[in-house]
Order: C-alpha cells, then sequence, then structure tokens
C-alpha cells in the first residue's frame, strides 16, 4: 500500500502529482459519457414528434412509425392510425 502511495505521489509536469492527473481523466471520462447520454436522450425526445403508433389491419402488428409514411414494417401496406 506504501508503495502505491509513493506511485500516485510522483510529480509529474510542474508540480502535478500522478494522483492528480488520473483523476482528471476519470473526471473527464465521466463528463463526456453523461454528455453523451443527455444528447441521446434529447434526440429520442425529437424523434418520438414524428412517430404515431398504429395497429396494421392486415397483419395485426403494432408499433410506433414514421408520422408521415405510414407503412407497416413487417407486411408494408400503408396503415392507418
Amino acid at each position: 500500500m506504501e508503495e502505491l502511495q509513493k506511485f500516485l505521489n510522483q510529480i509529474i509536469y510542474d508540480g502535478y502529482r500522478l494522483r492528480d492527473v488520473a483523476l482528471g481523466i476519470v473526471i473527464a471520462g465521466i463528463i463526456v459519457i453523461l454528455t453523451k447520454k443527455l444528447l441521446r436522450a434529447m434526440k429520442a425526445s425529437k424523434t418520438e414528434e414524428y412517430s404515431i403508433r398504429i395497429k396494421c389491419r392486415k397483419c395485426g402488428w403494432e408499433g410506433k412509425v414514421a408520422k408521415y409514411a405510414r407503412i407497416c414494417p413487417r407486411c408494408g401496406r400503408k396503415a392507418a392510425a
């Protein structure tokens, strides 16, 4: 354990220790992950505006399709809302 403390307390550059650099990398990684999740959530909410829920009369498939191109993905028939 003492060896690990010595290793982490080594000065890398201009007074910055290895511990400081590692902490910075971890925090930057967390910020990147949270930003990606936030952007993905925002994008998903935007696509919800352009989709509607349908049930195909021909094959019985239920799900979400594009608002302006209401085509059943299973049978290819145009479907009504």
